[in-house]
């Protein structure tokens, strides 16, 4: 019995012994073997490419980048010992404007080793320039154009990119809204450029860089502008026929005409600058203008009333005090050739409503039309009723439920501001009234053929200067009631004679509450 104990002992520790040595010998073999070095490979988005290696024993690949995947369409994939070939595809996740890298990485039992590297090529900086019809790339050869004949003198281009982008800088002869001059990844940006006004005599051409965030040149816009045709001029005025109104002593002057205390008066003299191609010395021009248009000024009866001198293409105009109405010009700067035969006969003709304007070849020449204010109308109002004197009141149109243009047309249309209005009262008769103006000279001011109040035996009211006083006008012979249906107003229109012209210049209008 003790005899087979040790012998089941010994087969027992026999065969520990033989399954020992196998285990030894098998843990050699399967050692796993890893290539040597890394493989690099250079790909692109929706490139495929391959990995090889060889096992000695069953593996596991992985990437390290979502980008970069195996044919199963995962990160992993695992095998069998052998040689290998594998394909990666590489598709546009995360593509940015920087390169990419992915570790392929090859685990065999408890080891891994990186066996390969994988660059994707950073995505492309791509952008477009069209001119503004959305069609035509935007070239050296076919740059944005601006053309002298354009109204706006402006051009525009079409920029698409795939990055955020801004502009180098915006050339000194163009204009470009700075909100304009960046714009983001993926938008469309439309892009005005307008001709700097003092840059439109000389042709130009520029290449405008794109730049990316970190300042490199990613595009260009190109854009020239043709310059000004010979025989051209141009002024610093965008609405001539606004104008400019000088103040009554000529020492101010603001756009446009003086309709309020509120408006800005601006230093004399006004200085307008001017663009030219004309090959010839320039003169300033002087034509009256009125409701009749334009016309000469009569050397003897009245002069120009306003200097213009020229220098260094400025022109400077300058107004001298207003003793009278309202009053205005066209001033235009003219060629010597053209200033020798100027008169109005030469330079206008009757338009469709009978004034006299300038012809079509010489509107370029205008300027722009300067008026001057003129002294405010002021009177006093004197009555006597029952031989009883009293003063009355004026007012503005306004305050007498006038609207402006009714005033002016009663008026002769002239200035809203010189039109004033008297009420009578109603069942009050006076034996006189006495109207003083204070605003003129003497001799410079009429009273026009008035609007008369008629009683029902045809008996006008009676208008005349005082007998003493030149500047004060009489009224007699008022009725107490105005008769049924004849006008309910006495308009006293007065011109004044100051351009030895007879012109509207202020008004009167009496009514009876």
């Amino acid at each position: 019995m003790k005899k087979i104990y040790l012998l089941t002992k010994v087969c027992f520790f026999a065969a520990m012994m033989f399954f020992a040595a196998a285990c030894t010998e098998e843990d050699a073999v399967v050692t796993p073997i890893f290539p040597e070095g890394e493989t690099t490979l250079n790909v692109k988005a929706g490139d495929k490419t391959e990995v090889s290696f060889t096992a000695n024993v069953d593996w596991e690949l992985s990437s390290s980048a979502l980008w970069c995947v195996f044919s199963n369409g995962k990160m992993k994939i695992n095998g069998t010992a052998g040689e290998q070939k594998l394909e990666l595809s590489i598709n546009s996740d995360m593509l940015t404007f920087e390169e990419s890298v992915a570790d392929i990485t090859l685990k065999m039992g408890y080891e891994s080793k990186v066996i390969a590297k994988v660059h994707r090529a950073p995505m492309e900086y791509v952008v477009s320039v069209l001119l503004k019809d959305g069609e035509i790339v935007c070239t050296e050869d076919k740059p944005a154009q601006i053309l002298y004949e354009q109204v706006q003198k402006e051009t525009a281009v079409i920029i698409n990119a795939n990055f955020d982008w801004k502009l180098e800088s915006c050339p000194d002869w163009l204009v470009i809204d700075e909100q304009l001059m960046q714009g983001k990844a993926g938008e469309e940006t439309y892009i005005t450029m307008k001709l700097n006004a003092q840059s439109v005599v000389e042709p130009k051409s520029e290449s405008i860089k794109i730049l990316d965030k970190s300042g490199v040149e990613r595009g260009v816009i190109y854009v020239s502008y043709e310059g000004m045709p010979e025989g051209t001029i141009e002024f610093s005025v965008e609405r001539p026929w606004d104008g400019f109104t000088f103040s009554v002593d000529g020492k101010k002057y603001s756009t446009g005409s003086l309709t309020s205390g509120d408006v800005d008066m601006i230093d004399a003299p006004l200085e307008i600058t001017v663009y030219d191609n004309i090959d010839e010395d320039l003169l300033p021009y002087y034509l009256r203008y009125d409701d009749y248009g334009m016309s000469d000024f009569n050397p003897w009866m009245n002069k120009n009333w306003g200097n213009a001198t020229i220098e260094n293409n400025v022109i400077k105009f300058s107004a001298e005090p207003n003793t009278g109405g309202e009053r205005q010009l066209a001033l235009l700067l003219l060629p010597k050739s053209i200033f020798e035969n100027a008169n109005a006969d030469f330079l206008t003709e009757k338009d469709d409503d009978g004034a006299y304007s300038l012809k079509k070849d010489y509107e370029k020449y205008l300027v722009t039309i300067v008026k001057q204010a003129t002294q405010p109308l002021e009177i006093t109002v004197k009555a006597w009723s029952s031989n009883v004197e009293s003063e009355l009141e004026s007012y503005l149109p306004s305050e007498k439920g006038y609207d402006e243009e009714t005033a002016k047309g009663l008026c002769g249309y002239c200035d809203i501001n010189n039109i004033k209005v008297i009420v009578l009262k109603q069942g009050v008769a006076y034996e006189k009234v006495e109207i003083r103006i204070d605003a003129l000279e003497e001799s410079m001011w009429q009273i026009s053929s008035p609007v008369l109040w008629v009683d029902n035996n045809k008996n006008s009211v009676k208008v005349n200067p005082s007998d003493t006083d030149p500047k004060t006008i009489v009224l007699s012979n008022i009725l107490k009631e105005m008769p049924y249906g004849d006008p309910q107003e006495m308009i006293i229109p007065i011109s004044s004679l100051t351009m030895g012209w007879q012109m509207p210049y202020a008004g009167i209008i009496i009514i009876r509450e």
